[in-house]
């Protein structure tokens, strides 16, 4: 049992890599091949012994045997004790060498971050490392909710073992039998999804990911090449001729019956899916908005490769995906609206966890804009964990906010706590941390730190006072905080005096990022202690003159350029807020016949849409969608071609299509009559 796993040690420690856990997977698989092959080749020694087909020979190894026994030497001679004590040196050599490697791992993890390749590792899958994939399913995070237990933790310990199981089941939601029993595959005219080879398609990394790594040049340390691992999805020729379709004479027309019907007839086109969940959320029908949503995933999760999807289970490699290809916006788009509307019912745990991964996709552009709304999940399910996770995220200083202008002198980026958001709420976070920890505060390592939590949130709230003083107050009066009240203990009008006479930073993306903290987080911020700590902190603003100290220590803090938080003044704040814009209840023209039709999926049915395949992909309206005949076409299923020709349904049953296709006056659709 030794050998193997020795051998794989002495070549993990030559490499240079870390591969504790393979080892001792490796050892836990050989104690159970042990078992068996043990029994096996008892079973084939008997089967020797039985085998009569040359006694001779077997005779004479018996003899050989026998005399052996009475050797000395032999093995009868040896006692129980002389094997124990065998077996246990071989464990405790075992042992020795796992925990020499360990220590060798912790050292690389614990130094200053010269040459420690597995301390830049670890920061690096800090986003995602260590989320509970379990908690991406909305549906289980309510059942737990309802159960009266919201932390999944307790279930990691019983499930360890169904580890290679779990990569074959969906973890973002449940198949229901109304989408059908699997989508089409790449072969068959549906998704795929392709891995790209770093070295080979290095022109398919967007910057910043191919930025180099020089830190004497001013540029910031990014994700190594060697970890990024890029995947996007990929579309066969008869999906795409499909998404060009809706394209080009569907999602122009704003017709939403003609958008259900393409559904019904396309069930796994995940684009117009997308389309009509958002019409169901403006329209108040949020359950069937979210089963659209939940069924987008499930499509996509089908075509996905397992160890995309898991990669929280890995912190050697960190899996990405462009926003900016055409075919892998709809997945972001679905993880987005899941996270919001997760929220809205009260599920911040999913919102949480989706969030995560949806960041892990692309952490340095954030082209969705969930970093606005990150920090609020994780400060609203009220967990430690997430707290740590928030303050783990900061201090790794791994998300960097890039801003791509369209040309390299445009590039610009700044840290996560550039943004208002983070910047007081990573203070929040290490005040809530001092709270949790009030009666352990003083731990063993902190002997290397004589700065308390308590005191470390001081610190980080007067940065973000010092940066975004005009915060406080938006915050205060939404929470209905009368500033023009004095008493022995607060003198708010004097200290809003002074914060207003700093005014700076302000620009459209700090705007706008503020203005949906202020929209989200007030709550977070109304609570009596927090109140009179915000309060502390203003006061040391107006007393220390702390902006000056700011602008001295700025080195301290890192401070970037801002241009960087111009990306974010495109999004729709309406987007990150617990509802959506709604259209008037008598203003829905959706058909419910045609609404079932598209939420259930319905095999070997007739087409509702007829569209001129040969002439569709020229932009030809008049050779797309006829929709004079879309009535006549419900009711019969038979359309009057040019030349006084009937076109007859290809999805008809075979026997009526062939008897159909024997007659002169009749053709069947899509194959042009014979001359």
């Amino acid at each position: 049992m030794s050998s193997r796993v020795l051998r794989r040690l002495r070549e993990r420690n030559d490499t240079g890599d870390d591969g504790l856990a393979e080892v001792k997977e490796d050892i836990d698989d050989e104690d159970y091949e042990s078992d068996d092959d043990n029994h096996g080749r008892e079973a084939a020694f008997h089967l020797m012994l039985d085998d009569d087909s040359d006694t001779s020979s077997s005779d004479e190894e018996d003899e050989v045997i026998k005399n052996n026994n009475d050797l000395p030497g032999s093995k009868t001679d040896v006692k129980d004790d002389d094997i124990s004590a065998s077996l246990n040196n071989d464990d405790e050599d075992i042992d020795a060498i796992l925990s020499e490697f360990k220590e060798q791992g912790i050292e690389a993890l614990d130094g200053n971050g010269h040459d420690s390749k597995r301390s830049f590792d670890a920061k690096c899958a800090v986003v995602l490392h260590g989320n509970d994939s379990r908690e991406y399913n909305l549906d289980n995070t309510m059942r737990n909710m309802l159960n009266g237990t919201t932390d999944v933790e307790t279930l990691n310990d019983q499930r360890q073992g169904k580890r290679r199981s779990k990569h074959s089941q969906s973890i973002f939601a449940r198949q229901r039998d109304s989408w059908g029993k699997r989508p089409s595959s790449y072969i068959g005219g549906g998704l795929g999804m392709d891995q790209l080879d770093n070295s080979k398609d290095k022109n398919e990394i967007p910057w910043p990911y191919n930025a180099d790594r020089d830190n004497d040049s001013g540029e910031f340390i990014t994700i190594p090449t060697e970890m990024q691992q890029w995947y996007t999805f990929q579309r066969s020729n008869t999906y795409s001729d499909r998404v060009r379709e809706y394209q080009n004479y569907i999602a122009n027309t704003g017709d939403i019956n003609t958008m259900a019907m393409y559904i019904a007839d396309n069930p796994f086109i995940v684009e117009p899916m997308f389309h009509f969940a958002i019409f169901f959320f403006s329209i108040g029908e949020n359950e069937k908005g979210m089963q659209l949503l939940k069924r987008i995933l499930w499509v996509m999760e089908c075509a996905s490769y397992g160890s995309f999807l898991h990669g929280h289970e890995r912190d050697d490699e960190v899996h990405l995906m462009d926003f900016y290809r055409g075919e892998n916006q709809t997945f972001f788009q679905a993880l987005f609206r899941l996270a919001q509307t997760s929220c809205m019912v009260g599920c911040v745990v999913t919102s949480l966890a989706v969030g995560r991964f949806l960041l892990s996709l692309d952490p340095m552009r954030d082209p969705t804009g969930v970093l606005m709304v990150l920090d609020y999940y994780a400060l609203s399910t009220m967990r430690e964990k997430d707290v740590l996770f928030l303050l783990k995220l900061v201090d790794s200083d791994v998300v960097k906010i890039c801003h791509d202008g369209g040309h390299q002198d445009s590039r610009n980026s700044c840290g996560l706590r550039e943004m208002p958001n983070w910047a007081y709420n990573y203070a929040l976070a290490m005040y809530r941390k001092s709270q949790f920890d009030d009666e352990q505060n003083h731990i063993e390592d902190d002997s290397k730190d004589d700065i308390s939590f308590a005191e470390q949130a001081d610190k980080a709230l007067d940065f973000a006072l010092a940066r975004y003083p005009l915060i406080p107050r938006l915050i205060l009066e939404k929470n209905g905080v009368n500033l023009k009240d004095r008493s022995f203990q607060t003198d708010w009008p004097h200290v809003m005096e002074s914060l207003d006479q700093i005014n700076r930073n302000s620009s459209m993306g700090v705007e706008k990022i503020s203005s949906i903290f202020v929209e989200r987080n007030c709550k977070l911020w109304s609570g009596n202690d927090v109140v009179k700590w915000l309060y502390q902190g203003c006061q040391r603003m107006f007393e220390s003159k702390v902006e000056n100290k700011i602008r001295g220590d700025a080195d301290e803090y890192n401070l970037g350029s801002l241009e960087a938080l111009e990306k974010y003044s495109a999004f729709d704040p309406m987007d990150f807020l617990d509802s959506f814009r709604r259209i008037p209840a008598d203003a829905n023209p959706l058909d419910p016949g045609l609404m079932d039709a598209a939420l259930n999926y319905t095999p070997n049915r007739r087409r509702f849409l007829r569209i001129n395949r040969q002439h569709g992909a020229r932009g030809e309206n008049d050779q797309g969608i006829d929709l004079e005949m879309l009535a006549r076409q419900q009711r019969t299923m038979l359309g009057a071609g040019r030349n006084q020709m009937q076109i007859i349904d290809p999805d008809l049953p075979l026997m009526e299509l062939f008897w159909r296709s024997m007659m002169p006056w009749a053709r069947v659709e899509g194959v042009p009559p014979s001359t």
